[in-house]
């Protein structure tokens, strides 16, 4: 139930993270932390990057859904 949570959490500010993204112009610097550090690029560099860590994050959600819905069945 725990990782089921921390996914959904994940998923609903990446998502609102790409919202916020897709309406900045691409060549606008912002900030993303990765392996712990703060690093700056463009919005052009970040969007492909967070579209693709929130699939991943999706993926992660419907297998612990899945788990949930069998373990309660």
């Amino acid at each position: 139930m725990k990782y089921f949570v921390k996914y959904t959490m994940l998923a609903v500010i990446n998502r609102l993270v790409i919202e916020a993204l897709k309406e900045v112009d691409g060549d606008r610097k912002c900030f993303r932390m990765v392996g712990g550090v703060l690093v700056e690029r463009t919005v052009k560099d970040v969007l492909p990057a967070m579209m693709n860590n929130y699939e991943q994050v999706l993926l992660s959600y419907h297998h612990y859904e899945s788990l949930l819905i069998m373990c309660c069945v």
